[in-house]
């Protein structure tokens, strides 16, 4: 067998071994991604709107704070121009705190949030007034079918 010919056997061999390596590492990949594509839909979203109790505006840049044992770290979220927050991030099924904090008042509710569901958690505060407070929040668990 001439030089030639051993170089191209070894060139075809290397081409296999690529695209095996690339088929294998594409499988892994996608094993890996499965499950949490899987259980995405399973976990739940907390939603909500702080107003200002005595006016019953919108409370701008109020700190909404959830913690669970569920979780790594608490989630910090800041409201908008509309005082709304959201967490979006696919959230563990569990027994959550979710506390706000506007000015010198600051309310908790504590829920907890089912597989798959929803919370609505609005609040109301006076910013101007010292309080602290404890209350229930809305939970939207999804239709079964």
């Amino acid at each position: 067998m001439s030089e030639r010919a051993r170089a191209q056997g070894r060139r075809r061999r290397a081409r296999r071994e690529r695209a095996l390596l690339c088929a294998l590492t594409l499988l892994c990949a996608l094993t890996l991604l499965a499950p949490a594509c899987a259980t995405g839909a399973r976990l739940g979203t907390v939603t909500g709107v702080l107003t200002n109790s005595v006016t019953g505006a919108p409370i701008i840049e109020a700190r909404v704070v959830l913690r669970c044992d569920c979780l790594e770290r608490p989630i910090t979220r800041t409201t908008d121009i509309e005082g709304a927050y959201e967490v979006i991030e696919a959230l563990p099924r569990g027994r959550y705190e979710i506390h706000s904090y506007a000015g010198e008042s600051h309310v908790t509710k504590i829920v907890t949030l089912p597989r798959g569901a929803s919370i609505r958690a609005d609040f109301t505060l006076d910013p101007g007034r010292d309080m602290e407070l404890l209350d229930e929040a809305k939970i939207h668990a999804p239709a079964l079918g």
